[in-house]
């Protein structure tokens, strides 16, 4: 086997530019842009070039399925007789880009705290865009046959270009390493990472352009053998794993029967595996499945779909109790309705005289597009369970007025139960909606009560619950992963300015039981000018705050939203931050002025927040002349 030449690479190169010419430029400008983010990392605000590689990400797959749709109307491409550029084709990536273009300007300009929706769509989308370049060709011709040839074609490819492009980075990669050892020669870090992008961006997805077959080779009859290879793996690994989740499926479902309990909610993600994995065997045996040398093969595809209703019955009754007990989410959205297309796919394919192979990813296009925006999608129905769900509970404890909008906790606060519920809702909105969600139970203005702290240090579910009359400082139970901040050690500290240095300011929050006392734990006193002092922590609040003469509170900062602020920054887990980062410094209304400077923060990163359980630092107090 001999290389390709230089002229033959030149060649493939040209004809895959013309056809599809919008599609190579959207791959050369997501690949530059994302090349040039990995060197200029510290840009303080790169959500236009988050923004740039997520819709040329988007713009591959889509502007590929636009392209192949468009060429069936060309009768000169399609026929296999004209070049390869179609101007059907060409008009159609152009409108594709108009889109693309519109979706850009939809993205947030800045990912700080922004909804999650945004990538929940984006997903949807991609997703979309997949199965539609496995549908475009054949959405109103073409036989199974020559459906099931033209994507065995696209998947061998993809996999033939993830393994050159992987091999090819490994190797390079290797090499790079090898320069830096043996020659001292410093190679930067971000050359890896830049390396990477131009081979998966640039490489990978040319390699596989120019495998993606010709509309002539989508509508000649497909009598080509079946692949050795595919059939030892579907045979004599995939089937058998298949035939073992069923049996675990089987006997769960049997073990829960004689127990007379509830399925667990896992179950659920277990038997959709079950599903795609058996579907996507159905699809690889295809051709071969009524062949009389392939017994088991044929047993198979007989009564695989007979085999999945039992379990949709066990899988309906584990969603629901999932959506019953919590209203929805995005996630149980997308259960619900993979719940709903595999039912129907079930009874299509045991009913059906026609049993169309091309139903499956043309169904699953056409979910996934219209689950990704409108109020019947998966972001507008969860949105409106979790807005609903809240509501039910602020009305059961007294926390909405007859307007319906939100009114402080009188005398009775609510339960610890009602708490989390709150928490979790309010938390959950927040993340995935964005603050909007929750306005419409204000009648205070969120965004600009959000606004007005100008250190940026008010974490919005906090806010939220202090304007229910609920303690600020709790999110729910505090369960989940730690994570742990530590300050670059000072060498000096420059006082400057200040009045007062107070070492070894130390608060331990850990105390998840709310007392009934709200006290406030003295840890420190120091005497100015005749009046005495006291730094003080409340640990039902996670507050931390400087009283004069243990009483009147002259200034006070919630240590969980700082330690937002910094999760924000940094992530998890960092050593060795910048000190800035973790120095707070406020003016009262009075004329006091207070840093605080933390050596060390460490607590628990939740699904509903960050709770701080230690802090240790400095403080610096300027009074009022």
């Amino acid at each position: 086997m001999r290389l390709p030449s230089f002229t033959y690479v030149l060649s493939e190169l040209k004809e895959i530019v013309s056809r599809f010419p919008v599609l190579c430029l959207t791959t050369l400008v997501g690949t530059a842009t994302a090349y040039y983010m990995i060197g200029n990392y510290h840009v303080e605000n790169d959500a236009p070039w988050v923004n740039l590689v997520m819709t040329c990400l988007l713009g591959v797959p889509f502007l590929l399925t636009m392209a192949l749709f468009a060429e069936q109307k060309d009768a000169s491409v399609a026929s296999g007789e004209g070049p390869a550029f179609s101007a059907y084709s060409f008009g159609a990536q152009l409108a594709g880009l108009a889109l693309l273009v519109l979706y850009y300007f939809m993205l947030p300009d800045d990912w700080n705290d922004s909804p999650l929706y945004f990538l929940l769509q984006f997903a949807l989308f991609e997703t979309a865009a997949h199965f539609g370049v496995a549908i475009a060709p054949f959405v109103a011709k073409g036989n199974t046959n020559q459906f099931w040839q033209y994507n065995q074609t696209l998947f061998i490819r993809f996999l033939t270009a993830a393994l050159f492009s992987g091999v090819l980075y490994l190797g390079l990669a290797l090499a790079l390493v090898s320069i830096d050892n043996l020659f001292n020669i410093s190679i930067p870090d971000r050359w890896y990472g830049q390396l990477f992008v131009v081979l998966a961006g640039i490489f990978n997805t040319m390699f596989f352009l120019s495998g993606v077959p010709l509309p002539n080779m989508t509508v000649r009859n497909a009598d080509e053998p079946y692949p050795r290879g595919l059939k030892i793996f579907t045979q004599y690994v995939l089937l058998p794993l298949v035939a073992i989740y069923l049996l675990i499926l089987y006997s769960y479902m049997g073990k829960i029967v004689l127990e007379a309990r509830l399925p667990k909610g896992w179950v659920s993600y277990l038997i959709l595996g079950f599903s795609v994995a058996g579907i996507l065997s159905q699809l690889l045996v295809y051709p071969i499945r009524n062949q009389t040398e392939n017994a088991w093969v044929r047993t198979f595809s007989r009564w695989f779909y007979f085999l999945l209703v039992p379990l949709l019955v066990l899988l309906y009754v584990a969603a629901l109790r999932r959506v019953l007990d919590y209203g929805i989410t995005e996630l149980r959205y997308l259960l619900l309705l993979l719940t709903f297309w595999l039912t129907g796919i079930t009874a299509y394919f045991i009913f059906s005289k026609v049993k169309n192979i091309k139903v499956l990813p043309l169904t699953l296009c056409v979910l996934a597009f219209l689950s990704a925006f409108g109020p019947w999608g998966a972001s507008g129905v969860s949105r409106l369970s979790q807005q609903q769900r809240l509501k039910k509970v602020l009305m059961e404890n007294n926390l909405l007025n007859a307007t319906g909008k939100v009114q402080a906790a009188a005398d009775k606060k609510p339960d610890q139960a009602a708490r989390d519920k709150i928490a979790s809702s309010v938390d959950y909105l927040y993340r995935t909606h964005g603050l909007g969600s929750l306005q419409p139970l204000f009648e205070q203005d969120l965004q600009a009560l959000i606004d007005k702290d100008t250190t940026n240090t008010t974490y919005a579910p906090a806010l939220v619950q202090q304007l229910m009359g609920i303690d600020a400082g709790y999110y729910g139970t505090p369960t989940g992963s730690g994570f742990n901040y530590y300050a670059v050690a000072y060498d000096a500290i420059p006082v400057s300015g200040f009045d007062v240095l107070i070492n070894n300011v130390s608060s331990d929050f850990y105390s998840y039981v709310e007392s009934e006392q709200e006290s406030d734990v003295a840890i420190k006193e120091v005497a100015h000018k005749g009046k005495t002092y006291q730094v003080a922590f409340n640990r039902n609040r996670h507050t931390l705050l400087l009283q004069e003469n243990g009483k009147t509170a002259l200034w006070t900062v919630n240590i969980d939203s700082f330690a937002r602020v910094v999760y924000s920054k940094h992530g998890v887990n960092v050593t060795d931050l910048p000190p800035a980062d973790m120095q707070l410094t406020q003016t009262t209304g009075n004329g006091l002025m207070v840093s605080l400077l933390m050596n060390s923060m460490s607590g628990v990163k939740s699904d509903s927040g960050l709770v701080v359980n230690y802090m240790s630092g400095q403080m610096l107090l300027k009074f009022p002349d």
